[in-house]
């Protein structure tokens, strides 16, 4: 079994800092497609606002003026619709910038434990291989006399 070690921790905290990562962008991509769709509602409801404007000029039946009013009813309920699923999808994103922000946090945190070791160790050795030379040059310096 692989000994347990920050550097393992940090390695299972960048895999996760970057799913968050992965699903942002699938959620954006998500919330981008609703925006267009959603520009797609208003530009068709614009040609239907237009267009029955155009037949009110002409003559137009009621019942036709009645279905042109029925359609712009529902492409404007067709927009609340979108509008509900896009503040959703906002809403998860704030979420997941949350999480991300806190998996950064948290690795950058196992980073700092990790230099601070390792300076730890770094200072530990050095010091143990000043005391062997140390020693080394004690016992070199009395074997001469």
């Amino acid at each position: 079994m692989k000994p347990f070690t920050l550097g393992t921790v940090l390695d299972y905290r960048k895999r996760t800092e970057d799913e968050i990562q992965r699903e942002m962008v699938s959620i954006r991509t998500s919330r981008d497609a609703l925006v267009l769709e959603k520009e797609n509602e208003e530009r068709e409801l614009a040609r239907l606002i237009d267009e029955m404007g155009d037949a009110k000029c002409r003559d137009i039946v009621v019942s036709d003026l009645i279905l042109y009013e029925a359609c712009i009813r529902r492409k404007k309920r067709d927009i609340v619709d979108v509008d509900k699923k896009i503040n959703e999808v906002e809403a998860r994103i704030r979420r997941q910038e949350k999480k991300l922000v806190k998996a950064r946090r948290d690795r950058r945190a196992l980073e700092i434990v990790r230099d601070n070791r390792e300076n730890e160790e770094k200072h530990r050795r050095k010091q143990a291989e000043e005391r062997f030379l140390d020693e080394v040059g004690v016992i070199g310096f009395g074997g001469k006399k």
